[in-house]
């Protein structure tokens, strides 16, 4: 932390976000250090990639496993969630599933653009970079293309806020370790466990910035200070500049409705009549501006200081308008843009209402007031109580289960308590288990019932086929939260993911033979102990 703060401190920066990865049971609270506000957050790794979490307390339990599960987890402690170097060029570093509900993205990643370099380009740029070592770090630059693609289409349908992260570790690697970093890194440029001491902390805070824009002065208190930052940057009201190129860089995006109502960076106006959108970067004669519109270009090399642009009638769909900014002779093919700010929204509601909901609602709802899984349109009434008795599996740990009747096949079905306390080996779990018939799923959807725990936790609904040889069998598996009030979970098979990568992305319904409710410890620490209660569960079909 001090290394850093003081980087950032040469740097001339007012904050800086700490992501290092973890499970975000231990979040430190805010402080100043050297003038520098420090605000800790955690990169959780996920099955669908990494989820940069900010602004939540501690969780809990540990966060993980299904990346749909990260996400409302974060959602439901009130943090905002960033898909991390969601195009990595390394597989197992990009964010898999475009589709799930994400808070933001990361639309440059100084990791990402290191790891697309080839080794000739990273020599030229490691020679020059013991002489002007933040011009040197430019030359790995690129417009990131799919990561704005990725990013154009998110917002094309809701509120989705892009950010730029440095990344910066301190260390490049010189072994092939899992991240491509090696070392206790204090970026000083000499070697030491396997790692290489470059870029330092301080060239990279000068290379790339994220500028909030606040309605009021930090007024250098930790607490307060951070919240009115990251208030701001879960609505939207921040773009990001790369310093590398020019500093310092200010742009005032804004926008004018028919009535006169001004329209901050982030906000939505459903524009009854056109709608006057203005881009100014002050001190700078020489640039030029791109407006996109839901990621395509209406004006391109437009030249600065100012841009404005009045839409012809305002859209009847969602529309996100937003602006880059560049400078000539700009490094990278294609040439990376100088400043990239957030969309200005205009037009109907959000095609994806119940995302954008989410992400607005996470401020002020309570956990329990969070929908924890959409339900199924089918799931309507209780649908098919599952039959047979449940049965007791676990590793290294002690489980007693007993279970209740509360009515006829079609009524309230069953009551199962299962009491649980893992062992301490990292593999330990518990399960309530449900054999099933063959072909018993074959035309349902979900899985609906109750649930309430003696303690906050998240566990897993598991589809298992066995082998015919025995062993653990092919398992997919979607978390849920339960808390110590009963609510009611409804799962959807079409939201499973594979346990193990070879397996194919959902099951065949027609070979599963048992559901499983689990507690493992993806999300719960060894040697945890509890009790959970199950009402139901019941099959829903269409």
């Amino acid at each position: 932390m001090p290394q850093i703060a003081t980087a950032a401190a040469e740097a001339d920066l007012d904050f800086v976000v700490l992501t290092d990865h973890g499970d975000a049971t231990g979040i430190a609270a805010p402080a100043y250090y050297e003038g520098v506000l420090m605000i800790d957050g955690v990169e959780v790794s996920t099955d669908g990639g990494h989820y940069a979490a900010l602004g939540l307390g501690s969780a809990p339990y540990p966060l993980g496993g299904d990346a749909r599960g990260v996400i409302e987890d974060v959602r439901r402690l009130g943090g905002i969630g960033i898909a991390a170097h969601p195009t990595s060029p390394r597989p197992a570093l990009a964010w898999s599933d475009p589709s799930l509900p994400v808070d933001a993205v990361e639309w440059i990643n100084g990791d990402s653009e290191w790891r697309d370099e080839n080794w000739t380009s990273l020599a030229h740029v490691l020679f020059g970079y013991w002489i002007r070592p933040v011009e040197s770090l430019a030359l790995m630059l690129d417009r990131p293309e799919s990561a704005l693609a990725l990013w154009d289409d998110l917002a094309s349908r809701r509120r989705v806020v892009g950010i730029g992260a440095a990344d910066a570790h301190g260390r490049l690697s010189t072994e092939a370790d899992d991240e491509g970093y090696g070392g206790e890194g204090a970026g000083d440029g000499s070697a030491e466990n396997g790692g290489l001491r470059l870029p330092g902390y301080e060239p990279v805070f000068r290379a790339l910035s994220v500028q909030i824009e606040l309605d009021q002065p930090l007024i250098g208190q930790a607490l307060p200070d951070a919240a009115a930052i990251l208030s701001s940057l879960r609505e939207g009201r921040v773009y990001t500049v790369v310093d590398a190129i020019a500093g310092p860089a200010r742009v005032a995006w804004t926008g004018r409705a028919a009535g006169g109502e001004l329209i901050r960076m982030g906000e939505w106006t459903p524009g009854n009549g056109p709608v006057d959108l203005i881009a100014h970067v002050a001190g700078v004669e020489d640039a030029t501006f791109t407006l996109l519109s839901n990621g395509a270009p209406v004006l391109a090399g437009e030249p600065g200081p100012t841009l404005t642009y009045r839409t012809p009638v305002a859209p009847e769909d969602w529309t996100a308008f937003r602006v880059e900014v560049f400078l000539p002779d700009a490094p990278g093919d294609p040439p990376v843009p100088w400043i990239v700010s957030n969309p200005i929204y205009v037009g109907g509601a959000p095609a994806d209402a119940v995302g954008d909901t989410n992400l607005v609602s996470a401020i002020s709802a309570e956990p329990s007031s969070l929908p924890e899984q959409a339900d199924d349109p089918a799931a309507t009434g209780q649908g098919r109580r599952l039959p047979r008795e449940w049965q007791v599996e676990q590793r290294d740990a002690e489980v007693f289960l007993a279970s209740n009747r509360l009515g006829p096949e079609t009524d309230a079905g069953e009551e199962i308590q299962m009491t649980f306390e893992l062992g301490s080996d990292v593999e330990t779990y518990a399960a309530a288990v449900q054999p099933l018939e063959a072909g018993e799923l074959v035309g349902t959807t979900a899985v609906r019932f109750e649930t309430e725990a003696s303690q906050p936790m998240r566990l897993s609904l598991q589809l298992r086929r066995s082998h015919p040889a025995g062993g653990e069998g092919d398992r997919w598996r979607r978390s849920f939260y339960v808390g110590t009030e009963r609510r009611a979970v409804t799962v959807p098979f079409d939201q499973l993911v594979r346990v193990t990568p070879d397996l194919e992305a959902q099951p065949d319904l027609a070979a599963v033979d048992s559901l499983l409710i689990v507690v493992d410890t993806v999300n719960t620490f060894p040697g945890t102990r509890g009790s959970l209660t199950v009402v139901g569960p019941h099959l829903v079909g269409p």
